[in-house]
Formats: C-alpha cells, sequence, structure tokens
C-alpha cells in the first residue's frame, strides 16, 4: 500500500536545532509543577507541542500553514 503523508514546505533547518527545538517544547504527558499539563485537545495536544517545536524555530505562522493544520487534523481518527 503507497500511503504518502501530508506535508506542508517550510523553511530548512539544522537537525541540530529541530532537536534542540523539539527538546523545549513541552510534552504531550509531561506534568510540571508550575502548570500540571495533562492532554487536553484546546489547550495541549500534538499540535500545540508542534507548535512549540516551529515557534521555537521561528516558523512563521502563515494562512497557508493554518490551512494545512486545519485540512489535516479536523476529521482526523489520529487527531483526539
Amino acid at each position: 500500500m503507497d500511503h504518502k503523508l501530508p506535508k506542508h514546505p517550510l523553511e530548512q533547518f539544522a537537525l541540530s536545532d529541530i532537536l534542540s527545538a523539539e527538546e523545549k517544547a513541552t510534552a504531550i504527558d509531561k506534568a510540571t509543577a508550575i502548570d500540571n499539563l495533562k492532554y487536553d485537545l484546546t489547550k495541549n495536544s500534538c499540535a500545540h507541542y508542534a507548535q512549540g517545536i516551529w515557534d521555537s524555530l521561528g516558523v512563521k505562522e502563515t494562512q497557508g500553514m493554518a490551512n494545512f493544520l486545519v485540512s489535516n487534523l479536523v476529521g482526523s481518527d489520529d487527531f483526539i
């Protein structure tokens, strides 16, 4: 079966910068003393985790990126 993942073009980043940004992002299931974060579709989901990574990289949020996210998350069985 040929399954293609959806993609949206972004800027190019060094792998070390991506890994550093990922380390800085707050994990979904990580509880902190300050926020006690738990999974919440509206406040702490995989989309919010990804946003923490792209914010750290300085990726600009564009209309095209928003359209991509909405069209690939809304109705997705994986986004619960």
